[in-house]
């Protein structure tokens, strides 16, 4: 299924305060262990932000993405996600158990805003998963 952005903003949004930490913090003191790819940083990279977006258990109950199968069929046991940027080896990506996901009390959003503004590309333009809690 394609979902447009109209179509995920016309969905129940919610706003959630979150505090990230780039995977790549500390990459500095991780480059005097082994060399990695990517900035060059201390660790500056945490933030806190007000995210707004639509729970990610609307999305796939829309999707028709259940964690319990109909008979004869595997169930889905985790969502997978992958960033569009151009990487030198590889892609930003994670996935979450299905379980998680479906569930409305895990702050679980695809954000489209971060302090009432629309997500800049810095900050993955147009959508961003946000898992709160998560490490």
């Amino acid at each position: 299924m394609t979902l447009t952005m109209d179509e995920i903003a016309a969905m129940p949004s919610i706003e959630l305060q979150a505090t990230l930490a780039c995977s790549g913090n500390r990459r500095k003191e991780q480059n005097m262990m082994a060399k990695s790819v990517g900035f060059h940083w201390g660790p500056g990279a945490v933030s806190t932000s007000v995210w707004r977006g639509v729970r990610l258990a609307d999305v796939l109950h829309r999707c028709e993405v259940m964690s319990t199968s109909a008979e004869g069929e595997s169930p889905a046991r985790f969502v997978c996600f992958e960033g569009a940027d151009q990487l030198p080896f590889d892609c930003y990506g994670t996935c979450t158990p299905v379980e998680r996901a479906l569930d409305e009390y895990f702050d679980v959003i695809v954000a489209y805003e971060m302090n009432g503004d629309r997500l800049s590309p810095d900050h993955g333009y147009p959508l961003r998963l946000v898992c709160a809690g998560c490490k």
